[in-house]
């Protein structure tokens, strides 16, 4: 037994080493295998925090974009308050100008309105003392016309009475003519 024993011990021995270089074959493996894994749980690790770190980035860009959007939008409601105020102001001192304008205008047709009224006045008052005038020439010329009719009546009659003195003188004359012939 023991050629036998030898033999197979040997045998054993062989495989025993065979596997011993397996196992050390394969802790080696083993070994690779876990620098492996470490790496890329490593890498892994890494890409996590390369991840997480963008992701940081992203949010920061985003909440610094928002910032900036926000920022913007109140600049340019400041500007479009501003460019409104602007347009009120335009228009106001547009306004005030326009006003002034005709404030003026007002004033000046007031004035005008005075002045009118007070040559109106005074053409009222011119037209009330030559009406008076008319009215006293009228009654004077009303006057004289019937002192004309009066004289033109007084000088009828009184031609007539020298008509009628006058045929009488001529009755007279003819008759004392007539009477003279007569006693001659």
């Amino acid at each position: 037994m023991t050629d036998k024993f030898l033999a197979d011990r040997n045998i054993l021995d062989g495989q025993l080493r065979a596997a011993r270089n397996r196992l050390a074959d394969a802790e080696k493996e083993l070994a690779e295998a876990q620098r492996e894994n470490d790496r890329i749980l490593f890498e892994k690790t890494n890409k996590e925090n390369e991840v997480d770190r963008w992701k940081q980035r992203y949010e920061d860009l985003e909440k610094a974009s928002q910032n900036r959007l926000e920022d913007l939008a109140k600049r340019l409601e400041k500007q479009k308050k501003s460019d409104i105020d602007a347009e009120i102001n335009n228009v106001k001192r547009d306004f005030e100008r326009e006003k002034e304008k005709i404030e003026f205008e007002m004033r000046d047709l007031k004035h005008q309105l005075e002045e009118a009224n007070r040559k109106a006045e005074i053409l009222a008052n011119e037209i009330d003392r030559l009406s008076q005038i008319s009215v006293e020439k009228a009654n004077e010329a009303e006057n004289w016309k019937n002192k004309c009719i009066g004289q033109e009546r007084n000088a009828q009659a009184r031609l007539e009475e020298l008509r009628v003195e006058l045929e009488m003188e001529q009755r007279n004359a003819l008759v004392c003519s007539n009477t003279s012939i007569i006693i001659f």
